[in-house]
């Protein structure tokens, strides 16, 4: 990982030159040149993140195919699909919420 710079008061986060390594290590499954990332303020108050803008520079993706349709990721897909991984916030999905609920009134989101 290259430089990181983080704005606080402005909830920007800018990071450059971030490799992650294949799983032996002899080379970068994925690059990225730069990441930079908006949060909106909001986020403070969700407890989640709420993302005005996500730039990515130069992604790199290496994939090896293994042969029988297997690749070198199959592993991490794998354990990130046995972990019942998913990009739901419960905590924030209105049909969880009460009924009492000031915001209950509002359409559901999309």
């Amino acid at each position: 990982m290259g430089h990181v710079d983080f704005k606080p008061w402005t909830l920007e986060s800018t990071i450059n030159d971030l490799a992650i390594a294949s799983q032996d290590g002899a080379l970068s499954q994925f690059q990225l040149k730069r990441l930079y990332v908006d949060a909106e303020i909001e986020s403070v108050f969700r407890l989640a993140p709420v993302i005005q803008t996500l730039q990515l520079e130069g992604p790199q993706l290496k994939l090896i195919r293994l042969g029988a349709g297997r690749y070198d990721i199959d592993d991490v897909l794998a354990h990130w699909l046995s972990t019942g991984s998913s990009w739901h916030w419960p905590m924030f999905d209105r049909s969880t919420r009460s009924r009492n609920s000031p915001r209950s009134n509002l359409p559901p989101r999309i």
